[in-house]
């Protein structure tokens, strides 16, 4: 009887006969401890070491090889994945846009609505915490422009705060705006890993998964939707011990991008 890690395999070998020559984007899960290993057999592969994986496009002969390798626990399709549209605006269509310059006290209903200010009088507001955004990228926004720590653009290249979409700017402000906020102190650490679409792959955003790790997050914070079969995969690349490491807020979606509990991913923190 085939394994189950031979099937998928076998599968994505399918897949990928339909493609191009130059193969198909798919996620590596290698055993702890031989990721560099696996890694040289192949061009173009990057790493991504906290989840002890390789993002790679391979070619339908390169598949057929990786069956062989014992250090190889899977072979996935590299998804796409997508800012949840249904979170991005809610009411509030302009408060976070990049141009925006001002807040009315009608634009804060939410603070209210979850009673945020005995949280800030009890001296909770999110100082010292560094929250990491993985989304669109990070407008300098006067909300919390002095507070944004650390930028990484895995889409683009580009060293400067930039969203060309507006969804993680959004975010950021609902997390530690000044004046819109629940933590208006707190610090902003942003990742780019979608495009001005709002659009990219799950192993752009394991990449700005680990940047932040690596670079001193306390809290990760994603809003992102894809097809069904992303929770299953990311479990495959997510041991409990690794998912301790950091608070994930996680949102999980199904076809029609519509959302589902945080909490229905074993290895989340809700």
């Amino acid at each position: 009887m085939m394994s189950i890690r031979t099937i998928i395999i076998m599968s994505l070998v399918i897949i990928v006969s339909l493609q191009t020559a130059a193969g198909v984007p798919v996620i590596i899960k290698v055993a702890d401890g031989y990721l560099d290993d696996v890694a040289a057999t192949m061009h173009g592969a990057k790493k991504i070491e906290l989840f002890s994986v390789i993002a790679a496009d391979l070619s339908e002969d390169e598949i057929k090889k990786l069956s062989e390798n014992p250090y190889v626990e899977g072979v996935y399709p590299d998804v796409d994945v997508k800012a949840v549209d249904e979170i991005q605006m809610l009411s509030m269509p302009d408060l976070f846009s990049t141009t925006a310059t001002s807040v009315s006290e009608a634009d804060v209903w939410n603070l209210d609505f979850i009673n945020v200010s005995g949280v800030w009088k009890m001296g909770y507001k999110g100082s010292g915490v560094k929250v990491a955004v993985i989304d669109t990228g990070v407008a300098r926004h006067p909300d919390f422009a002095d507070r944004i720590v650390a930028f990484a653009d895995f889409v683009n290249g580009q060293t400067e705060p930039y969203d060309d979409n507006g969804h993680g700017t959004h975010v950021a402000g609902t997390i530690a705006g000044e004046i819109t906020g629940v933590a208006p102190e707190a610090e902003i650490m942003a990742a780019k890993v979608l495009d001005s679409r709002g659009s990219g792959k799950l192993s752009t955003v394991l990449m700005g998964i680990q940047w932040a790790y690596e670079n001193g997050a306390d809290v990760i914070s994603m809003s992102l939707g894809a097809l069904p079969g992303l929770g299953g995969a990311t479990e495959k690349f997510s041991t409990q011990e690794r998912a301790t490491k950091l608070i994930f807020r996680f949102i999980r979606a199904s076809e029609k991008f519509t959302m589902t509990w945080t909490t229905s991913c074993r290895v989340t923190l809700s």
